[in-house]
């Protein structure tokens, strides 16, 4: 019986976001006997104690700002030592940012290395650049949109390939969420439809553009409820909320729209809704949202930028808009509310895509398939 594959994966981030939770749930459901994962942080956090309950090694250096190019090299030096010490047979960066140390790493102790392009910046991000120019064997994207951003860096490279994000569905399973209990909590009453959005509050997420169409809604269908489920984190745009709390006052909406703040049981709260709308401004790399409301049986009304549009592939399993348009995204709220049977039809359809498309499964196979090309082909 071949040995395990033993491959560590370098994480630049050490609280949990859309790239953290990929590799959560890439080391949590590996097979044991085919891959042995490893996580080095570069930083501390709450994230590395998540790691470390489902049994995985972990190891944490400081690195430091990028820009401190003794702290890079220092950890560098750190990351090669551990290679050798484990034996260690692939380094996965996730993202670039954990590439340019664990690339670096791995070519100077001549061992294969791939990494995650989680997102990538349109105006080619210094970031991005770099982690490009160390050679690697592979480079993942999570969407075709992420990889044609990440093409542009490099026209001539052939090893950018696209392998989408799993969803755990055990998690997002419609028969064990708790969206009654939401709903009870938050005094919804059983007449009332809830639409909500779900994600960081950011600009670009587009709140503003929910919280318009809600307005617009609310004229004409006074007996509905919003949820903004989230909030703002990682001291980004700070302030922001309260813009958005100050506009929906203005629009006297303070009690039809629940600013629910940050939760852990995020599918508890998608389960609560009728209806989930994705509204971002700006392409999304992904859209992890989308694929968890499908999967709720939700009916998922999402713009047609970036990942979105990858998901959500036709009519019968969800509805793509145009981005920024607050008023295309009422109509379709109100469409779809008044038809439920419409909307129970695209839930059902919606939840076969995502089993047979955007499971954690389906995503730990490719990868770990992956690997064993890498393997045979040094």
């Amino acid at each position: 019986m071949k040995k395990p594959i033993k491959v560590l994966y370098i994480s630049p981030v050490a609280e949990r976001r859309g790239a953290e939770r990929v590799l959560y749930n890439l080391v949590k459901f590996h097979n044991r006997d085919v891959c042995e994962p490893f996580v080095f942080f570069l930083k501390d956090g709450p994230f590395v104690k998540e790691i470390l309950k489902l049994g995985i090694p972990v190891y944490v250096y400081d690195a430091g700002r990028l820009r401190y190019i003794w702290k890079y090299l220092q950890a560098v030096h750190k990351i090669i030592s551990f290679i050798k010490d484990k034996e260690i047979d692939i380094v996965h960066g996730n993202s670039s940012m954990g590439y340019i140390y664990g690339g670096l790493a791995a070519l100077i102790a001549k061992r294969r290395r791939v990494w995650f392009q989680h997102t990538c910046s349109r105006k080619f991000d210094m970031i991005d650049k770099i982690a490009t120019m160390i050679p690697s064997d592979y480079i993942i994207a999570n969407s075709f949109y992420t990889a044609s951003l990440q093409k542009r860096i490099s026209p001539d490279r052939k090893n950018v390939i696209v392998i989408y994000p799993g969803i755990d569905l055990s998690e997002f399973n419609p028969d064990t969420a708790k969206g009654k209990e939401i709903r009870d909590m938050l005094d919804i009453k059983p007449a009332e439809k809830v639409v909500g959005i779900v994600g960081r509050i950011q600009r670009w997420k587009g709140h503003a553009f929910f919280i318009d169409a809600a307005y617009r809604i609310k004229k004409v269908m006074p007996n509905i409820k919003f949820l903004i489920v989230g909030d703002e984190m990682f001291n980004i745009e700070t302030g922001y909320k309260n813009e958005l709390l100050n506009m929906t006052k203005s629009l006297g909406l303070e009690d039809s729209i629940v600013f629910t703040g940050f939760h852990e049981n995020v599918q508890d709260y998608i389960d609560a809704m009728d209806i989930l709308v994705h509204a971002s401004i700006n392409p999304e790399p992904f859209g992890f949202v989308i694929c968890e409301g499908m999967a709720l049986k939700k009916t998922v009304i999402a713009t047609d930028a970036g990942g979105p549009q990858e998901i959500i592939t036709g009519p019968e399993i969800g509805y793509l808009y145009e981005r920024g348009n607050s008023l295309k995204l009422a109509e379709l709220i109100i469409k779809f509310l008044n038809d439920p049977e419409e909307m129970e039809k695209v839930g059902i359809m919606a939840e076969k895509h995502i089993h047979e498309n955007f499971s954690v499964d389906k995503m730990v196979d490719k990868i770990e398939n992956l690997y064993r090309e890498m393997l045979e082909n040094k």
